[in-house]
């Protein structure tokens, strides 16, 4: 199956195949959620925190994709895009305050966050920066 040739390759290190294969599962199948998981165990392996966070957002697993977030921070505090993915994780839980120190990190790193999510802060939040 799909799900084992992944995690095949997983195991062998040969993560961009797994990752292909979780994808083509996902694709098949969106609600397999082992897929998903090992997907995301397999970008975690590979160092890639904020695209397993990215995930975690996508499954409303908010807690988990700003644990993951906050791992990549650590890891590269540089990384603008980090901040705006975390921003966005905060944002979703309501935590304005923590989503507009988010921007105003990747702003200060030279990042240009998207119009359309900061029009969306300002609104749920009630102020404009």
């Amino acid at each position: 199956t799909l799900l084992n040739q992944g995690i095949a390759f997983f195991e062998k290190g040969q993560y961009d195949r797994a990752i292909a294969y979780f994808n083509k599962l996902i694709e098949i199948d969106p609600r397999n959620a082992d897929a998903y998981s090992l997907r995301g165990d397999v970008y975690f392996e590979k160092g890639q925190y904020s695209s397993r966070g990215d995930l975690y957002v996508e499954k409303d697993q908010l807690d988990k994709a700003i644990s993951d977030y906050n791992k990549a921070i650590e890891i590269n505090p540089r990384n603008a895009d980090h901040y705006s993915s975390r921003g966005l994780a905060y944002f979703s839980k309501r935590d304005y305050e923590k989503a507009w120190d988010d921007v105003h990190k990747a702003e200060s790193l030279g990042s240009r966050v998207d119009p359309e999510f900061l029009q969306a802060l300002r609104e749920a939040s009630g102020r404009q920066k």
